[in-house]
């Protein structure tokens, strides 16, 4: 990918090396044979296309410095695709019409008044004309050098255009009266991220708090726009400074997650303390987060259970289980089975995997609910699936002891397998363990 100074290199060295064929005379060399060749052509050309304009112009004697003016506009040869003799009646001379010619040897100059129009018009050589060059070189001015110099400034202007258009993520447009921000929240919604990101992000830069959010979760996620953290802090940033809830519990999570930022705790606290006390159950539950295991604050489980309730009753999954976790462990609320089974299940429903396994446990060992172990192994199912290690491991206890289901040692060495690939210490001993008796019945099978 072009940086800008790379851009920038790669425009200059394209002048300097285009630039000394711009605007300046090529010397080319001529042999002896060419310049003959030259001299033939131009004589052609003189008698048989000019020679009653030249006789005018000797007979006349005034005449034919314009003539010659025409036909050689400088002392240097102009190589030009085509050249207008008379711009006003649009008469034009091909290459081979125009070239100048080069005499081997000086050819005595004579003057008009001398000159016979029944002569060979070679042997007339004009001031004007100064064929003669001591070098024996002839200039040229080729117009295929500006040709080549437009092809390469077009290429770098491309180029430019190029890295512009896949390095500048955002080209704002100017509003107009079909442009809102509902449009822009409708295009969002059928995943036309790019355009939807284009009228965020005139709005945002408007100041409008609700698209600064919104842009900001496009940076975070990657939507519409290269993922880029830095950016997301920065548009958060903007709407949680203007009050925005939402923006501010974000804002929270990146200094929590260290994305964008450096990791903060205590800004994190600060900014999902703004937001919670907006009453976004979000911020609620992660101040609860930060009470409950003493970060960026003093741990305090009673502020945890204050904060986890709030956000629950609004009916927040994850303040749910957390508040349910509370009651079952007895941890800035007396413990009570019967409150932890109740927030445990709401959260549940709502297919939180923790409180599914949370739930089954209950089940599995009576606890606020009377004991039932095909309760249990529906509750641990719907969590293993969802791929909670914990959860994975329950469900293969109750296979190894058939409780709840019929005891099947392949469904429990298959659920202890997925459970100790997450790291769980207690299935990968548990898988140990059934490998072990496995082997061991195996053997007694063949004895």
């Amino acid at each position: 990918m072009f940086t800008r100074l790379r851009l920038f290199v790669l425009t200059i060295v394209s002048l300097v090396c285009v630039y000394p064929f711009i605007g300046n005379a090529t010397t080319l060399k001529i042999t002896s044979k060419e310049r003959v060749e030259y001299q033939n052509q131009i004589r052609h050309f003189l008698h048989e296309t000019y020679y009653t304009t030249l006789c005018l112009a000797i007979t006349e004697q005034d005449l034919h410095k314009d003539v010659v003016e025409d036909l050689m506009a400088e002392d240097a040869v102009r190589y030009q695709p085509e050249f207008y003799l008379d711009s006003k009646r649009g008469r034009r001379l091909s290459p081979s019409q125009y070239l100048g010619a080069l005499q081997v040897e000086p050819v005595k100059e004579q003057s008009v008044k001398e000159a016979t129009t029944d002569g060979n018009l070679s042997e007339y050589a004009f001031d004007e004309l100064l064929l003669i060059n001591e070098n024996n070189t002839l200039s040229r001015f080729s117009s295929n050098c500006h040709i080549l110099f437009w092809i390469v400034m077009s290429l770098v202007l491309v180029t430019i255009v190029f890295y512009l258009y896949k390095n500048i993520t955002i080209v704002p447009i100017a509003k107009n009266d079909s442009m809102s921000m509902a449009d822009a929240i409708e295009l969002y919604g059928k995943g036309k991220y790019k355009k939807a990101v284009m009228i965020f992000t005139q709005f945002a830069t408007d100041g409008d708090t609700t698209a600064q959010y919104i842009l900001g979760g496009c940076y975070e996620k990657g939507l519409g726009v290269s993922q880029d953290y830095n950016e997301a802090v920065k548009w958060f940033r903007k709407s949680a400074e203007q009050g925005y809830a939402f923006a501010q519990c974000d804002l929270g999570n990146c200094y929590y997650n260290g994305l964008g930022v450096s990791q903060d705790y205590n800004e994190a606290v600060k900014w999902y303390r703004k937001s919670a006390e907006q009453g976004d159950a979000f911020a609620q539950c992660n101040l609860g987060i930060c009470y409950y295991n003493g970060l960026g604050v003093s741990q305090d489980y009673n502020e945890a259970v204050k904060w986890y309730r709030k956000s629950a009753e609004q009916g927040y999954a994850s303040a749910q289980c957390n508040l349910g976790g509370c009651y079952y462990n007895g941890l800035g609320v007396s413990q009570d089975y019967n409150e932890a089974v109740k927030w445990f299940r709401k959260s549940a429903e709502q297919g939180d995997a923790s409180a599914q396994c949370n739930l089954g446990g209950c089940y599995y060992n009576g606890l606020g609910v009377s004991q039932d172990y095909n309760e249990a192994v529906k509750w641990f199912r719907k969590s293993a699936e969802q791929g909670d290690a914990s959860a994975q491991c329950n469900l293969g206890n109750c296979y190894y002891d058939g409780l709840g289901v019929s005891q099947d040692y392949n469904e429990t060495v298959k659920w202890y397998r997925k459970s100790a690939e997450q790291g769980n210490a207690l299935a990968q001993f548990n898988l140990i363990v059934i490998i072990k008796v496995l082997v061991s019945l195996k053997t007694t099978m063949k004895q």
